[in-house]
């Protein structure tokens, strides 16, 4: 697959475990901490189909990411 799926969560457990379940599935993904980060990734990737993003986080939330 050449889509990518952006993960999106604070908690670096969260965030690994999702990966890892996806990339089982053979998925590719790229990973993001925070929002600005998320945001950074997906300004510079045109590759990223979907985003997986956390609601609560701390800065700015997944839903004024997204909006």
């Amino acid at each position: 697959m050449n889509d990518k799926i952006l993960v999106l969560d604070d908690e670096d457990f969260i965030r690994e475990e999702v990966v890892e379940c996806l990339n089982d599935q053979g998925y590719q993904c790229v990973e993001a901490a925070c929002a600005l980060e998320a945001l950074d990734i997906l300004h510079a990737d045109n590759d990223v189909a979907i985003a997986l993003v956390d609601i609560r986080m701390p800065s700015m939330s997944g839903l004024e990411m997204i909006t």
